[in-house]
Parts: structure tokens; C-alpha cells; sequence
């Protein structure tokens, strides 16, 4: 789906917790996943975001602030998913405050990181150079991407 949404402006980056990059790039690799994944060890974006379950998808606007956070497993490729996403990438105030589609599919791991290190070979701040927690008493997560390992 990130794929099919990028000329629109949509950009998909996954965050894995606690997860060796062996593991998370044969996982990325079997499941069939094109986003940058970042490595986040010490858990700073999970903190930054205020992760505290996963899978956790926070959804950020274009202009770099948080719409939305939905806890749980969630069909975002499903009908309702692909909705709400296409909703924000075509700049939807509608969208805000959502919590995403409901539960139904399984999904993989969240979220933290010092300096980030992809598994993908994408940079996430190359894939969105508004990414960073821009939402009321966030602080900067400060993360910059490293080479694919």
C-alpha cells in the first residue's frame, strides 16, 4: 500500500522494538514490506510518541503533527484502512482524532532508537523529513538514519 500511496504523498516508516536487525530483516523480507524500517533499541521514538503497547501506528499529517494513534492490531491495507489513509494524504481534517480501523488483522511489532539503523536500505529521513514527534509536550526524538546493515 505504500507503494500504491507514494505519488500521493503518503510514506509508510515501521519501528521495531527490541528485535536484532537479523530478525527484523528476515521478518521484513517474509511479510513482504517496501517502508524503511528503523531499529530502535532503547526505545526514544517509542518514548517520544508515547508508545506503551504494540503494535502502535501514529499517524502524521504533512506537516509533521500527529493526527491520530491507534493501539492494537488494525487492517490498514483493508477497506476502511485504505479510506482513512487516503483521507489524510488528501489533506482530510476529517481524519483527526480517529482511531483507526478496527481490529482485525494481525500486525507486527512497534517501536525505539539513538541512531537509527534501517533493515529496509531506505533512509526514514529521506522517506519523510517531517517525521519527529510534533505533538503537545512531545519531545524531539532527534533520530537520523544510518546504512542498511
Amino acid at each position: 500500500m505504500a507503494k500504491e500511496l507514494a505519488p500521493d504523498g503518503f510514506t509508510a516508516v515501521l519501528v521495531d522494538v527490541g528485535e536484532d536487525a537479523t530478525t527484523v530483516a528476515r521478518e521484513v523480507k517474509a511479510r513482504g514490506y517496501s517502508a524503511p524500517v528503523v531499529l530502535d533499541p532503547d526505545m526514544r521514538v517509542a518514548r517520544a510518541y508515547g508508545v506503551r503497547a504494540t503494535p502502535t501506528v501514529v499517524l502524521i499529517g504533512r506537516d509533521g503533527r500527529v493526527l491520530t494513534t491507534a493501539v492494537g492490531p488494525r487492517s490498514w491495507t483493508g477497506p476502511e484502512g485504505r479510506a482513512l489513509i487516503r483521507r489524510l494524504v488528501a489533506g482530510g481534517r476529517a481524519a483527526r482524532g480517529i482511531q483507526g480501523p478496527s481490529h482485525t488483522a494481525r500486525m507486527t511489532t512497534g517501536p525505539s532508537c539513538e541512531t537509527a539503523k534501517t533493515v529496509s536500505g531506505r533512509s526514514p529521513t529521506n522517506a519523510n523529513p517531517t517525521i519527529g514527534p510534533h505533538h503537545e509536550g512531545a519531545a524531539s526524538s532527534g533520530f537520523q538514519s544510518a546504512p542498511a546493515a
